[in-house]
């Protein structure tokens, strides 16, 4: 993973998504350089490394720096972060005996290294009557792995009364991954056909996933040959099951 610490800041984001970063950013911090994962922090500050004991905590890396610049002025609240299941509460005993509550990173805030530092859009181009079952598989995964249902675009969303050539056209110019799903009757499709046109000339590299007997190797359409694709050789779980790590790991998150 790059270091999502020096990633620029959305100023887009929701509260959830902002405290999200925020958490992700610490706990990179925490696995490469050695942050503590007790969660301390003071005037807009957040301590990230334990020193001595009459200078507890003081940020000393550049990556401190660049950590505590970016988030000075949107810090999310300790409570907030608490009720997100970021921090678990501990009890702690100081040197005059008396206990106190500190609040420490959970399970939840390290599995967040597991999806990519940045959030992106995915375009599912298929024919229904061929592939949507494959399609609502893979959204499905992708919703499992924490993606936004309106981070994924399916034609299944398309609200009623929306012009759909030019609703089809935004959704490929503002998406991230353009995944096409192709059987054997998939390329004889005018619509996918005009997907991938649109996603090419935008720039689009597709990802795509042969399967229900059809190969890249015979795919009708010699321009598709070129990109990264794999293909489903037997209509089977588990091959169906390597298609999808091998789709997650194109878009960076973490499989078994």
């Amino acid at each position: 993973m790059d270091n999502p610490i020096e990633l620029p800041r959305n100023p887009n984001a929701s509260l959830r998504e902002n405290a999200e970063d925020f958490v992700r950013d610490y706990v990179y911090g925490v696995v490469t350089e050695g942050w503590i994962t007790i969660l301390k922090q003071q005037s807009g500050r957040v301590y990230t490394r334990q020193t001595s004991d009459s200078e507890p905590y003081e940020n000393k890396s550049n990556s401190s720096q660049i950590f505590n610049n970016k988030w000075v002025a949107y810090l999310p609240s300790r409570d907030m972060l608490y009720g997100l299941g970021y921090l678990e509460q501990i009890v702690m005993t100081g040197e005059d005996g008396r206990s106190h509550l500190e609040y420490r990173l959970s399970r939840l805030a390290f599995d967040l290294l597991d999806n990519p530092p940045r959030r992106i859009r995915i375009f599912i181009s298929y024919k229904r009557s061929e592939s949507s079952a494959f399609a609502l598989l893979l959204e499905a995964r992708l919703r499992l792995k924490g993606v936004r249902e309106d981070y994924i675009f399916i034609d299944k969303s398309i609200p009623n009364g929306d012009l759909w050539e030019q609703r089809i056209r935004d959704k490929i110019k503002a998406c991230d991954y353009f995944i096409s799903l192709v059987g054997q009757t998939t390329l004889g499709s005018p619509n996918v056909n005009n997907e991938l046109d649109w996603a090419i000339e935008d720039g689009k590299s597709p990802i795509t996933i042969c399967h229900n007997g059809m190969t890249a190797s015979a795919m009708t359409r010699d321009d598709l040959k070129k990109y990264n694709g794999y293909d489903i050789k037997d209509e089977n779980a588990l091959d169906y099951e390597q298609a999808v790590s091998h789709i997650l790991n194109q878009l960076q998150y973490s499989t078994y």
